[in-house]
């Protein structure tokens, strides 16, 4: 018996040193990785370097020396991001891991590393703490829920002149220009400030180019958030310059235009009273992959698939989408229903196509409130109007297109090509076209997708063009190939 006792006891003390071995070797000592050698290090270093020289926005120093890239995904996760090659090579990543790596920050503002400095938050000025805080809240209602305190205080007249700046640095990132002037001119007569002598004189310059780097020359350059502000046009190397009166810590958002080309937007924030002259992001416009004509007077299209639907309404195809345009949905600049002759530019945009001054425009969701650059697309359609002496004309979101369209990576979205947290699944489609069936109007949504879970199924964004904004708007998902219906416009008409 005692002998027994002595192989349990003796049994149990192995048990227990080995598990206390096996605990320390995989949880305190970092779960067991292993330490690769200085060889190895040196072969994954060469590896990538190799790899981000094919980063047409990373230059060679930059790479090897360290830099910081401004990256979001379809699921609001974001921010600014170090990159240290040391740090990557000594991770030892696999090879999908380090794919994942490469193509995000190809889709990524790259910023060297001497132009940024960590700064502890409460180094910051109030105003910047805010202005950061809005930016972490990208994924969430925070930015809502913010402005829906702010309002509150002002219904129950007890706010601050720190109150009213910040409404109104919410109502310019929504693209509310009228109402942001509005609230800058009460906070002057209460409060003394946001007043005109508090203005500051800057210059801005930048330069407009085509998707093969080549320079745009007299494309029109206007600053979308400031009402009645010059606009200039770029020389033959695509180089602007402009100059404009403006608050510290105002978003400013510039659009370039030329017909034959899409819209670009870049945009900034003047942080600093101190600082003077900007220099905006190039922006990138692309050529339509189809010109028509079409006349609201004579009721005629050209185009051998399109055709006039109940005497009243445009239908316009191309390979992924069918546009249902009203006659009376077509607008001059000043609001009035235009008559007569309209030359329309089609553009069919894939992931890959899509144009950075597009794809890094700001977006504003009307459940979320503000959501940050998160926009992506499996594939978008793009269109414009214009009149035979150039004057384009708007569509505003009172009396919207309505528009099909068939997405355009659709077999990349349900075998994960693109790295995303789960595939999509066709019983996650069966379920979007369920509630597409049960519910009426467009009730897939951003808000939708996130209450579901489904935040591999891209939301729908419409381009305000008046704003320089993407806004969140709801759709219908018709069948499993991935054809949805939803509304279009080109400006929500603020």
């Amino acid at each position: 018996m005692k002998q027994k006792y002595l192989i349990r006891t003796a049994a149990l003390v192995f048990i227990l040193i080995v598990f206390y071995f096996a605990y320390s070797y995989f949880f305190l000592s970092g779960g067991g990785e292993k330490e690769i050698n200085q060889e190895q290090i040196s072969k994954n270093i060469e590896n990538i370097l190799e790899n981000l020289s094919f980063i047409e926005n990373l230059g060679d120093i930059d790479a090897r020396n360290g830099f910081w890239y401004e990256s979001s995904d379809m699921f609001g996760e974001g921010g600014v991001f170090y990159f240290s090659l040391l740090d990557i090579a000594k991770k030892n990543l696999s090879e999908s891991e380090l794919d994942n790596l490469y193509r995000r920050i190809k889709e990524s503002r790259i910023i060297s590393r001497n132009n940024m400095r960590f700064a502890r938050e409460e180094e910051l000025p109030d105003r910047m703490q805010f202005y950061n805080g809005i930016y972490s809240f990208s994924s969430r209602r925070d930015s809502k829920i913010i402005k829906k305190d702010l309002d509150n205080k002002l219904s129950a007249n007890d706010y601050s002149a720190d109150d009213l700046w910040k409404l109104e640095y919410l109502s310019g990132l929504e693209g509310n220009y009228r109402e942001r002037d509005k609230l800058r001119t009460r906070n002057c007569e209460e409060f003394g400030e946001r007043c005109s002598n508090e203005n500051i004189n800057i210059k801005i310059r930048g330069i407009v180019a085509d998707g093969k780097n080549n320079p745009i020359q007299s494309a029109k350059v206007e600053i979308l958030s400031k009402d009645n502000a010059d606009f200039v046009f770029t020389d033959k190397d695509g180089l602007f310059e402009m100059s404009a009166e403006v608050k510290d810590m105002e978003k400013i958002r510039i659009k370039a235009s030329k017909r034959n080309f899409s819209e670009g937007v870049s945009s900034f924030v003047t942080l600093s009273k101190n600082k003077n002259e900007y220099f905006a992001d190039a922006i990138i416009l692309e050529s339509p992959i189809e010109i028509i004509t079409m006349n609201t007077a004579r009721k005629t299209i050209t185009g051998r698939e399109n055709y006039i639907k109940d005497g009243n309404t445009f239908v316009v195809k191309t390979k992924q989408s069918i546009y249902e345009i009203p006659f009376d949905s077509l607008l001059t600049q000043n609001g009035a229903t235009y008559l007569g002759e309209i030359d329309v530019y089609l553009y069919e945009f894939t992931k890959e196509t899509m144009p950075d001054s597009l794809r890094a425009v700001d977006t504003f969701d009307q459940v979320i409130g503000y959501a940050g650059n998160l926009m992506e697309t499996f594939g978008m359609p793009y269109i414009q109007f214009f009149t035979p002496n150039e004057q384009e004309l708007q569509v505003k979101k009172r009396n919207p297109i309505n528009l099909k369209y068939r997405i355009f990576h659709i077999k990349d979205l349900f075998e994960d090509s693109y790295g995303m947290r789960k595939p999509f699944t066709k019983d996650d489609m069966k379920l979007l076209i369920d509630i597409s069936k049960e519910r009426g109007g467009y009730p897939i949504d951003r808000q939708f997708l996130i209450d579901t879970g489904l935040f591999n199924f891209p939301a729908w964004w419409v381009f305000d063009r008046d704003a320089g904004v993407w806004n969140n708007e709801g759709m219908r998902v018709l069948d499993m190939d991935g054809l949805i219906e939803t509304i279009f416009y080109t400006t929500r008409g603020l």
